[in-house]
């Protein structure tokens, strides 16, 4: 599968534009870039002031980034290779980052963003992407060496001199340089790996807090999460995760530095920047129920919160019983007829609901 580098453009000018209602810089330098249907394309960012920026979030997107689900692919600051789909982020942390988009095609053509989160202004890089047809593949033929041999009058073989080229020392160099290159790149990689791990288990904090809530099926429910140091970090990121955010795709609402307001299919959150955020979710169904994890984006530490959610059948509503008012008549030898006390009260209240309802009708069995 081949891979395309991109090509940049000869202007420099920096232009400055409003965008996400805040400021942020586009950098006037178009990187454009070619690949072909079914390949893949490696698109390359630099940013300047790397040792100001390395750690912070590196995104790309489709469009102008205009909201939250513009963002293709992201990354986070304690992980700095993310995979989602066939886009592929590589922060490098060294000046410059990669993004890979695989199995390409013909919809894929049009203008992306590369951005880099910043703690005042956010600076974007436009990329212009066509995808062409793949070239019909040429016949291939195979060649083979030809050797000449010459069979001398004393019966040893003479062979010409291109032919100890190919037989000769170069080869079994070639050979050995390759393998000490994979070898040493294997290392390097299970070093790079331990590394990651080893960075991304420590520089994190879980709260002891575990916060539980319940809800009813079809109903919604309100979690909230709280953060002491919150002049520290309220304008900083804060998610809601379904598993322990191990990665980008178990996010599943994140709040935005110039947007504290965000609501993403059934979930809402809004930071409330005094130190307590809420999450929403709604029409809740029986498999809600579990694990999820409030997070809070920081310089040096990402810290979480245990959030543990039980969803119940809906109660079934109680059935309603009307009841009509007994009386009991006694008739006297005179042909009067005796009510007690209590009757006469109920007859009462029954002839005042008569006057007050003439179209009812009602009916005394004596």
């Amino acid at each position: 599968m081949r891979v395309l580098r991109t090509k940049r453009s000869s202007t420099s000018l920096v232009t400055v534009c409003f965008c996400f209602t805040a400021l942020c810089v586009v950098e006037s330098v178009i990187t454009k870039t070619t690949g072909v249907v079914g390949g893949e394309v490696t698109i390359q960012r630099s940013y300047a002031d790397k040792w100001f920026v390395k750690s912070n979030d590196k995104y790309f997107c489709r469009k102008k980034c205009d909201s939250y689900n513009d963002i293709l692919v992201q990354t986070q600051k304690n992980k700095n290779y993310i995979e989602r789909g066939r886009y592929t982020i590589h922060d490098k942390i060294n000046g410059d980052f990669t993004v890979t988009i695989k199995n390409l095609v013909k919809s894929d053509s049009g203008t992306y963003w590369c951005g880099v989160d910043r703690s005042i202004k956010d600076s974007y890089q436009e990329v212009r992407l066509t995808v062409t047809d793949a070239p019909p593949k040429p016949s291939t033929v195979t060649s083979r060496p030809h050797f000449s041999t010459t069979f001398l009058p004393s019966g040893d073989i003479s062979v010409g001199p291109s032919q100890r080229a190919v037989l000769g020392p170069p080869v079994v160099i070639m050979v050995c340089v390759s393998l000490a290159v994979l070898v040493v790149g294997l290392i390097l990689l299970l070093i790079y790996k331990w590394r990651r791990d080893r960075t991304s288990s420590t520089l994190c904090v879980v709260e002891s807090v575990i916060t539980k809530a319940t809800g009813v099926v079809g109903g919604e429910v309100t979690i909230q999460c709280s953060y002491a140091d919150k002049w520290f970090v309220k304008s900083n990121d804060k998610y809601f995760c379904r598993k322990k955010c191990d990665s980008y795709n178990d996010i599943l609402v994140q709040t935005q530095k110039n947007k504290n307001y965000i609501e993403r299919g059934r979930y809402t959150i809004h930071d409330k920047r005094n130190g307590d955020f809420t999450v929403t979710i709604k029409n809740l169904v029986k498999s809600d129920s579990g694990t999820y994890w409030c997070g809070v984006d920081r310089s040096i530490k990402v810290s979480y919160q245990e959030v543990r959610l039980t969803v119940t059948d809906a109660p079934p509503k109680p059935s309603t019983v009307t009841s009509r008012p007994h009386f009991s008549t006694t008739f006297l030898p005179s042909g009067d007829i005796s009510v007690g006390p209590s009757q006469r009260a109920d007859m009462m209240d029954l002839s005042l609901a008569i006057i007050l309802s003439p179209s009812d009708n009602f009916n005394v069995l004596l």
